[in-house]
């Protein structure tokens, strides 16, 4: 049996690649989403909505207000 990680007491606060890692291992198949959503303490709702927006670029697994990475040399765009 799997060992159950602490629920996070604010997922939306989650870095982008600790999301995208969730969204991997279920699009992978190595987890169902209920089951990630329990040994994750997350809500399916929030699970099926970082996989959509993971489909569209993965913008939405970034935290609120916050953009992708720039590259230093381009600088901001």
């Amino acid at each position: 049996m799997p060992v159950l990680s602490e629920p996070s007491q604010d997922p939306q606060l989650w870095p982008a690649s600790r999301r995208q890692a969730l969204v991997q291992e279920l699009a992978r198949g190595r987890d169902t989403l209920a089951g990630l959503a329990h040994r994750h303490g997350l809500a399916v709702p929030t699970l099926l909505q970082w996989w959509d927006g993971a489909g569209s670029g993965g913008e939405t697994l970034l935290m609120p207000g916050v953009g992708p990475l720039q590259s230093r040399a381009s600088g901001p765009s």
